[in-house]
């Protein structure tokens, strides 16, 4: 017997399944949510839309961004080789 679940990750559904992991849910739950994630709206850049588990509509939320490397950090050859090894050769 197929066992129909959803994941949750805080105030979100992330994904369903069908499997042991999860809440369990009916098919027919798993069938909407399904739909509505497979009809889920195209973000702008940097942005994604989460499914909210309470409303079952998708939230815009801004992406978190890196900030770009300084290029003073960078390691040098010897200290990657420090790092990883030990010692340099």
């Amino acid at each position: 017997m197929r066992t129909y679940r959803k994941v949750l990750c805080g105030d979100y559904i992330s994904c369903v399944a069908i499997g042991e992991y999860g809440e369990e849910i009916t098919e027919e739950e798993y069938s909407n949510i399904l739909e509505i994630i497979r009809t889920a709206p195209t973000p702008p850049d940097g942005y994604a839309y989460k499914l909210c588990a309470d409303t079952m509509e998708w939230e815009l939320v801004e992406l978190p961004t890196m900030p770009d490397p300084d290029p003073e950090e960078e390691l040098t050859e010897s200290e990657v080789y420090e790092i990883l090894f030990g010692g340099a050769e």
